[in-house]
């Protein structure tokens, strides 16, 4: 996106010292004409390097019509090209990066000529009871939750520590999510050339699993000035992750079973030329599977237009695109559809398109209205509103397409999930928090330094052993209501439960008790543990294990 008033002295800088051609293989580079000239007039020395075949250049120009072009560089400018065309123009991207040229030949022939196995998909929609009451149960406090999460880390960029350790937290929360629902499983996928990870939730189809419905968002992220600077990526893109957390989480809960696969992916390595999923559609292309339809959701929560939901026209599968609409037509009927341009590998629409996959991206607002605020340290969730409103109807919209093309192979209508046995206390309510060893969490107050404690001997009933959780995950001690237990982070080496000041926004005030364990929604695979008289008597953190140390129940 474009970024003003910067200069391209730190792209000269970046570019300086590199080798030159034949010291290792080219970065192939696919990039449309507008981003093309722009290079050209303005930093004509990140196309230097390499000589592309003439031939190369005639095969792309006859498939095109010019309005691609095949430019072969050093892999080291691919970070450059990448920050000189965010700082240059509206949008993302603008190019796309493949393994060999023949890759980036086969990617445009398939962009400009679709296979025509894409029309044999037949749109019907027929869900409706399980839709509707699937969409009723978003909620826009979940996806809030996780778009905060994610933009709390400093960056999320594809070579980062932070950007590892994002994908790694999004791995395990979808885990988390997932349960032991059957047929259901989290990987990541991992990449020869950088360290980021993209993520892969699937879940099996019962009646027709080689059919695979995709819906997916990048999880990186970028500062377009310096990519050491901070780059919390709210909108761009952890709204579509948070969307598409949303759309797990309510058909988990639910009794849906699909007909067809569904897979939920989060794209590693997006904006610097779409590399993961680049690589993730073509390997789908390559074992021949059977790709019926892809959802893709990059930025879902900057509400620019009057229109909801803007669908991208270009790159994208035009029959799944009129499909969309009438989901949203029957479905959510209040709502705006609009149409917009968004350009040649402006997201990983545009992989799953190249490879032959008829894909669609709606999008949060019309391209020249979209959020000024991307790439930048500016890119946070206050720039919205505060709140996850828009992003809200992009799960409804989404919920709606993955249960209408995946289908439910059950019977009957979902049902709400399973009363949990041992129910947290009701707002207001205090009651004792007891470990399997017969010890109650309780307070321990020392030189005016309160402190978390769980009681070595019996469980008293005194006002310091009484907790109460309320609707929000907050823990509060009757001893002081207006104080919330509080998780340190565990990765500075402090992995305690203390008492603070109350703030439902910060996800380490917030707490659920989960088969007999009490987790921490800011590290899901971290439980409340109460750490025995041989280590002080003290309660704090720790992965899950097997201790009786680890397991809590309410005392009646």
């Amino acid at each position: 996106m474009l970024i003003k008033n910067i200069s391209a002295i730190a792209l000269v800088g970046a570019l300086s010292g590199l080798g030159f051609a034949g010291e290792q293989p080219p970065a192939w580079i696919t990039v449309d004409d507008e981003a093309y000239q722009l290079v050209k007039e303005g930093m004509p020395s990140l196309f230097t390097g390499y000589e592309t075949e003439q031939g190369l250049i005639d095969r792309l120009a006859n498939i095109s019509q010019g309005k691609v072009h095949i430019v072969a560089i050093h892999p080291k400018k691919v970070t450059a090209l990448s920050l000189y065309l965010h700082m240059k123009q509206k949008r993302c991207g603008g190019f796309i990066q493949h393994e060999t040229a023949e890759a980036a030949i086969s990617g445009v022939a398939n962009a400009f000529n679709p296979p025509a196995s894409i029309a044999a998909i037949n749109y019907q929609i027929s869900e409706d009871d399980m839709v509707r009451k699937l969409i009723g149960q978003t909620k826009e406090s979940s996806i809030r939750e996780t778009i905060q999460q994610l933009s709390r880390y400093h960056d999320r960029y594809y070579k980062s520590k932070t950007g590892v350790e994002a994908a790694n937290w999004i791995k395990d929360y979808w885990q988390k999510l997932a349960g032991d629902k059957t047929g259901v499983s989290v990987k990541t996928v991992d990449h020869n050339d950088w360290q980021q990870p993209s993520v892969v939730m699937t879940w099996q189809g019962s009646e027709t699993p080689d059919e695979i419905v995709v819906i997916g968002g990048h999880l990186d992220s970028i500062n377009g000035r310096n990519i050491s600077l901070k780059a919390p990526g709210a909108d761009d893109n952890a709204s579509g992750i948070a969307t598409i957390t949303e759309v797990i989480r309510v058909l988990v809960e639910s009794n849906f079973k699909p007909k067809k696969t569904i897979k939920f992916m989060g794209y590693a390595a997006e904006e610097v030329g779409l590399r993961g999923s680049s690589e993730i559609a073509r390997q789908h292309k390559n074992q021949g599977a059977k790709v019926v339809g892809v959802l893709q959701l990059d930025m879902t929560n900057y509400n620019g237009s009057q229109d909801d939901f803007n669908l991208v026209s270009d790159y994208t599968n035009d029959r799944q695109n009129k499909f969309i609409a009438e989901l949203s037509k029957k479905y959510l009927p209040q709502l705006k559809v609009g149409y917009t341009r968004c350009g040649y590998g402006c997201s990983d629409h545009a992989s799953w398109h190249n490879n032959g996959f008829p894909a669609s991206m709606p999008f949060e607002a019309k391209f020249n209205q979209s959020n000024r605020s991307i790439h930048t340290e500016r890119d946070t969730l206050d720039q919205m509103g505060g709140n996850a409103n828009h992003a809200l109807k992009f799960s409804k919209l989404a919920t709606a397409f993955v249960v209408e093309m995946a289908k439910h192979a059950g019977n009957g209508n979902p049902q709400p999930p399973k009363p949990d046995p041992n129910p947290n206390p009701d707002d207001g309510k205090y009651k004792q928090l007891s470990t399997g060893k017969g010890t109650c969490l309780g307070i321990l107050s020392d030189s005016g330094k309160t402190g978390i404690r769980a009681s070595s001997g019996d469980c008293t009933g005194a006002t310091s052993q009484l907790w109460s959780i309320d609707s929000k995950g907050l823990v509060h001690p009757k001893h002081a209501p207006n104080k919330c237990l509080i998780m340190r982070n565990w990765k500075k080496g402090v992995n305690t439960a203390e008492l603070g000041e109350c703030k439902a926004e910060q996800l380490n005030q917030r707490w659920q008790l989960d088969g007999g364990r009490i987790n921490n929604l800011a590290y899901p695979n971290f439980y409340l543990t109460h750490f025995g008289r041989y280590y002080g008597d003290w309660t704090g953190v720790w992965k899950k294990y097997k201790s009786d140390y680890q397991k809590w129940s309410w005392k009646k």
